[in-house]
């Protein structure tokens, strides 16, 4: 899941009740619109994609959800938790087989809604929603966003309008982690769809959430209405009580006009990604306003990837990288080329915190040994590995030992260069790094393309068709390691528009090719690896320090393979207004 900056955004959002601004083409008749309303105003670069709750995809997706649905359990605006949302109690037994049964009372005051009539309550969720939305999800394992949050899951069944009873195969230490965010939906729409995870518009939306989709200009305005007899409030009281009619996000395509818009009043929150000199040089500067910024570390990093699928899973229009990539030794040439220190002290302007392991600072990070920043060190390791400069031009070329001759993967004297480093246009910082990252790997002699694309072209290219070399990008996560971050890197993502696009993780790992070497007992359903077994280890490890060594261990595995070099983690740069709404003239 991609939740970075999602909890703040609708946290600051539900939080300031201010006057709206504009964003679009219309961005006037939105203003006279909403200005005496008292909507909260939000700016940002992004776009909503995916609006079908089952496929959300971005962060704006997640937003999008999140405002609309409600879900069993929920993070608070620490990211503390879960607690419960819909869930209002529960009950853990574990079973003389080893399974554990959960049951969860659910809330009686949630209903679903329609933009066209918000306030009918005729339509109450039940237990058999939550059924039937969880064997939806676990029907289709192939499709969604949600599919990996239901590994052990066996059996979801209603008892009583208001309770619903989980099965899980094994004592499941992260199962509330891993229901929290996934959106309840109306079985009386989505069981009667020829197909529920295909697109959707947001007006045909039917959710129990804190907001109703009011209209939009696509691409440039989105109004989401404050829902009436919203559960959270009845449940909550002051707690959950939503206390602004609604909120308008904003899209800008230019973090310096985002910023000047909030610094001469028009907008009320705005996020501008990382791009760091934007928020030092424009946001808040020569406002008519009190614009208060804010530097958030968020759960996430930044994320460069190398493509190292094995040539046993690529397909002529899956998992197309340089094969050159293949040989752990480039990779680790690679990693000791990327100067997180310039990164974040400079490029980032000190705000960012250097990352280590994939998973953000606190309890669960790992303490990883890294390899130390040293071009000319990692031009020695390639040399040593059977690579030269034939031809003088500063780029090694392989010989007859390198990795990839030796399996067939190259000829000798093919280069180490044009390998191709993507960047979205979503945020000028993962850009910047691709092109110091360029001069530094030069001096290693390898050839980094950096090539800034479209956030739209990667997603369906670099990501969904894994066809890419290295990227430089983002992903977010929520603050439970293991199903929402660590699942990432299962062998079974490696698949078209699957999560891992870049190798099996572990020191080793069975495919078709080798599958007659893996132990018996596993009975394989597919490819499987070292990582693979830990995590399913690290699921069912109901102790907490327990299970701490097994995530420590997974994350080294992934820092290992040289293939996840993460130069910060995840920072959200923010600003807000401190005023009020004024009285409609």
């Amino acid at each position: 899941s991609r939740l970075a900056a999602v909890a703040l955004i609708i946290v600051m959002s539900l939080s300031m009740a201010r006057v709206a601004g504009d964003g679009g083409g219309e961005a006037d008749a939105v203003d006279a619109a909403v200005r005496a309303d008292g909507y909260v105003m939000v700016g940002w670069t992004g776009d909503f994609e995916y609006w079908n709750p089952l496929i959300p995809t971005m962060v704006e997706d997640y937003v999008a959800c999140n405002l609309i649905h409600s879900s069993l359990f929920m993070y608070d605006e620490d990211l503390q938790g879960p607690v419960g949302d819909l869930a209002t109690g529960w009950l853990q037994t574990l079973n003389p087989d080893g399974s554990m049964t959960t049951e969860i009372a659910i809330t009686h005051n949630a209903y679903f809604r329609t933009a066209s009539d918000p306030y009918d309550t005729s339509r109450q969720l039940t237990a058999d929603d939550v059924e039937f939305t969880f064997n939806l999800i676990m029907d289709n394992p192939d499709r969604g966003t949600w599919r990996s949050n239901f590994i052990g899951v066996t059996d979801v069944d209603a008892l009583d309008a208001y309770t619903v009873s989980i099965t899980t195969a094994w004592p499941k230490a992260t199962l509330f982690d891993d229901l929290e965010g996934v959106p309840i939906l109306p079985e009386y729409v989505y069981g009667s769809m020829r197909d529920p995870f295909a697109q959707a518009e947001p007006d045909e939306l039917v959710g129990s959430g804190p907001f109703i989709f009011d209209a939009m200009l696509e691409g440039s305005w989105y109004s989401f209405a404050k829902a009436p007899n919203y559960h959270g409030e009845a449940d909550y009281g002051a707690e959950r009580t939503v206390s602004v009619p609604g909120i308008i996000y904003s899209v800008f395509y230019d973090n310096i006009a985002l910023s000047l818009a909030i610094n001469f009043g028009d907008l009320d929150v705005v996020s501008i990604g990382s791009d760091v000199n934007t928020f030092l040089d424009v946001l808040g500067s020569y406002a008519t306003t009190n614009v208060i910024k804010q530097a958030v570390s968020e759960p996430g990093i930044c994320d460069v990837a190398i493509n190292a699928i094995p040539m046993s899973f690529r397909t002529s229009t899956y998992g197309t990288g340089n094969p050159h990539l293949l040989d752990p030794a480039v990779r680790q040439a690679l990693v000791m080329t990327l100067n997180k220190t310039y990164i974040t002290d400079v490029i980032l302007g000190g705000l960012a915190e250097p990352a280590t392991s994939v998973i953000q600072p606190g309890y669960w990070q790992a303490d990883i040994e890294e390899l130390r920043f040293d071009p000319s060190a990692a031009r020695d390791l390639l040399m040593n590995s059977g690579y030269a400069d034939y031809d003088g031009d500063g780029y090694l070329e392989a010989t007859a030992s390198a990795y990839a001759v030796v399996n067939g993967l190259v000829d000798v004297g093919d280069e180490l260069s044009m390998i191709r480093c993507d960047a979205p246009d979503t945020d000028p910082t993962y850009y910047a790094v691709a092109a110091m990252w360029a001069a530094d790997a030069r001096d290693a002699g390898i050839g980094l393309v950096p090539r800034m694309l479209s956030e739209g072209v990667m997603i369906n290219m670099d990501w969904y068709k894994a066809d890419y070399d290295v990227w430089v990008w983002h992903w977010g996560w929520g603050p439970e390691p293991i199903g929402s971050a660590l699942s990432t890197w299962l062998t079974a993502e490696i698949v078209p528009g699957g999560l891992n696009c870049q190798m099996p993780m572990g020191p080793w790992w069975y495919d078709d090719t080798n599958y007659t070497d893996a132990p018996a007992e596993w009975d394989l359903q597919g490819p499987y690896s070292a990582y693979d077994q830990n995590l399913s280890m690290a699921l069912e490890t109901l102790d907490r320090e327990d299970r701490k060594v097994i995530v420590d261990n997974l994350q080294q595995m992934v820092y290992d393979s040289h293939t996840e070099i993460p130069p910060f983690y995840d920072i959200g740069l923010y600003g807000y207004t401190d005023r009020t709404p004024q009285p409609a003239m």
